[in-house]
């Protein structure tokens, strides 16, 4: 509400109806829409690059070329272009660019950011989208219709039914997902539990890495406007404009790939804090007119390969590769190499070092009935385990009597609720994109362990690396340690939050045996305590999907997986809340 003449938006799914502030003083006026609204009208000029998902309509169709797709296609728009003609009627001087027009058929523009005045930046994985707002408790039920936290399709939970989207198969169509329809809901929320959603969101202030930020986003405006052939309509962006058209622009000021992205110190909040940062990108000719850059794939490696002590890991995704010369069908990031690289080195020397890596527990949908999902189940599992040349089978190879749970850990996220009188449950949709190296270096920004996002050649993604300059005293291994105030502060936030305690003590060491302990004991007690609950819930006791499907038609045609129907209650409630 304080932007005074710009405000920039770069989003991969962008719902216009989502509302910014949530709680007890929320009004209409915190709707996305609205501030927008009252900003143009206040005359700040407002400059969205979408993701153009319409040219997913061209797999739909030839997929399903039975299927009567033109009157498909009128029934709903999809949630970009909805966004478009939505924010675009608001007022003149907003403005949003939809790219590509139709191809590469394969990619998306990824990233996700927010520039204000060229002071203020945010950069994360979040998405100004349904479904993604969440608080640290992650609540499951929101069912008070006098005051709804997640109104309309922001009660959101696509393991039971998904937005209508351009992933969704034509025959599973139904109004009630429109996304035009915002207000309508999509669950039966007295009786279905939403889906918990966990993200990280960086803001940054100052004018030095704001205006990193604008080269970006202007890189895209400027070459998507071209590309599109829409450029007489909308402005060019250059550094020393508010977005005025200029034909007497170079090439080169047009696309603003020339100019370099640079090194800052600056302050990342209100409280002052000393960090070196970076920003990085994964930019190519399609998606920004330039030669591919990796510089987000490149700092993670190096990153990683630095490491001292831990490597802390949430990502939506891992799927890699722990080879350098590989088959054209793997992986081509090297990000479980590296991983690799590290841990042999710490087992040659004997010296303790852990890997901590956190994802979902499975990718967003209901994987039981989607090919897709489970595929790249099947490629995270080769990454991890199953293939020969995954990150635990290379490891084991070459020391058959290490435990390596000793040196990886892998964690995922569930949590409980009370629906009526019935207990519920749900994974907590690990989204974030994170790295945390020895509470001293951090990597936020959008970009997927994957080949799409790091490559530099496929989705387009922004990053932020963070060195600490700003020190306080803490402990690594029981010894005294000068931990950055950023990163120790971010990693001690989210390992207290994930593990339901009220303050850092227990977690401010990372590699303290209590701190493992508690980390590796929460997680085996829970998982058993889920188990007995829910007979289907992703289990190492249900192999495959022959296991599965004779566990669910055991359970009869009415189970409900995210229901508990034990008779003890109490007694089950009891077990929760240990």
């Amino acid at each position: 509400m304080a932007a005074s003449f710009e405000i920039l938006i770069a989003d991969w799914m962008l719902s216009p109806e989502i509302y910014l502030r949530r709680g007890p003083n929320a009004s209409v006026h915190d709707r996305l829409d609205n501030i927008l609204q009252e900003r143009a009208h206040a005359g700040v000029r407002i400059y969205i690059l979408a993701w153009n998902e319409t040219k997913f309509g061209l797999f739909l169709k030839a997929t399903y070329s039975s299927f009567d797709w033109l009157n498909f296609s009128q029934a709903f728009k999809f949630s970009n272009e909805h966004a478009k003609l939505t924010l675009e009627n608001l007022h003149e001087n907003i403005k949003v660019i939809a790219h590509p027009a139709a191809v590469p058929f394969e990619w998306s523009h990824h990233d996700k950011l927010i520039c204000i005045d060229r002071t203020v930046a945010f950069i994360g994985g979040l998405d100004l989208a349904f479904g993604r707002y969440d608080t640290c408790k992650h609540p499951l039920v929101d069912d008070c219709h006098l005051k709804l936290v997640w109104p309309g399709k922001d009660y959101y939970n696509p393991t039971i039914k998904e937005i209508c989207r351009i992933f969704m198969k034509p025959r599973a169509y139904h109004k009630s997902r429109k996304v035009d329809k915002p207000f309508e809901d999509l669950l039966e929320r007295t009786t279905q539990p939403r889906m918990p959603w966990h993200d990280v969101y960086c803001s940054l202030w100052g004018s030095e890495i704001a205006t990193d930020f604008f080269l970006h986003f202007a890189q895209r405006w400027n070459h998507h406007a071209r590309e599109l052939h829409i450029d007489e309509y909308y402005p060019v962006l250059c550094p020393d404009g508010l977005g005025s058209i200029n034909s007497v622009l170079t090439e080169n000021q047009l696309s603003l790939s020339s100019l370099p992205i640079k090194k800052f110190i600056q302050t990342l909040s209100h409280k002052p804090l000393n960090c070196e940062a970076q920003f990085l990108r994964s930019i190519s000719s399609w998606s920004g007119g330039q030669s591919t850059e990796c510089s987000i794939l490149t700092a993670m490696l190096r990153t990683i390969e630095d490491a001292e002590h831990y490597i802390y890991i949430e990502n939506q995704y891992f799927i890699s590769s722990t080879l350098k010369s590989r088959s054209s069908d793997e992986p081509r990031n090297f990000i479980a190499g590296a991983i690799c690289a590290r841990v042999r080195r710490a087992i040659k020397e004997n010296k303790l070092f852990q890997v901590f890596i956190t994802l979902p527990i499975s990718p967003e949908g209901n994987f039981r009935d989607d090919a897709i999902l489970r595929y790249i189940m099947l490629l995270q599992y080769e990454t991890i385990y199953l293939s020969k040349t995954s990150l635990f089978q290379t490891l084991k190879r070459e020391f058959p009597s290490i435990d390596l749970q000793q040196y990886i850990k892998l964690f995922s996220l569930r949590t409980w609720g009370l629906l009526g009188k019935k207990i519920v449950t749900e994974m907590i949709y690990v989204h974030s994109k994170l790295l945390i190296v020895d509470d001293k270096v951090t990597i936020i920004g959008s970009p997927n362990i994957n080949d799409r996002s790091l490559l530099g050649d496929g989705d387009s993604e922004v990053a932020i690396i963070i060195r600490d300059q700003d020190y306080v005293t803490s402990k690594m291994s029981g010894v005294q340690y000068s931990a950055g105030r950023f990163s120790h502060t971010l990693r001690c936030k989210l390992w207290a939050e994930h593990l339901g305690l009220s303050s850092f003590e227990g977690v401010k060491d990372p590699l303290a045996k209590e701190t493992l302990f508690l980390l590796t004991s929460t997680a085996a007690n829970n998982t058993l305590i889920y188990e007995s609950l829910f007979p289907d819930v992703n289990s190492n006791n249900i192999l495959t999907m022959h296991d599965l499907l004779a566990k669910m038609a055991s359970l009869g045609r009415n189970y409900k997986s995210y229901i508990c129907e034990c008779n003890c209650t109490n007694e089950a409630l009891s077990l929760l809340k240990k």
